[in-house]
């Protein structure tokens, strides 16, 4: 099987909207667990690398979050925030939003 068999858009779709100023990039898991289900320490690389792939494809900073199922914990919220990400969003609701530099 692939390695990139979860990918749902190819690097040059999420390029292309990366150029959109309307559109923001954000993490969201590399494999679309439900990471509060999961609650392992695996969650936060997840979260990492999820992040660290769009920016090396988008050349962008990549600070905002989508939890996989809108579900979270406050451990996951907590991770969040130290990895310096702005916006947590769940099923369109601000979990959290950290003013830039913060």
């Amino acid at each position: 099987m692939s390695r990139t068999w979860w990918q749902q858009m190819t690097p040059e779709q999420i390029r292309r909207c990366a150029d959109s100023p309307q559109v923001t990039i954000g993490a969201h898991g590399l494999y679309h667990n439900d990471l509060a289900r999961t609650a392992t320490t695996s969650d936060v690389d997840e979260l990492k690398e999820s992040r660290r792939y769009l920016e090396s494809v988008t050349g962008k900073a990549v600070n905002a979050l989508a939890f996989p199922y809108g579900s979270y914990t406050k451990p996951l919220v907590q991770a969040a925030r130290k990895l310096r990400i702005q916006v947590s969003l769940c099923h369109g609701l601000f979990v959290s939003r950290r003013p830039a530099g913060t």
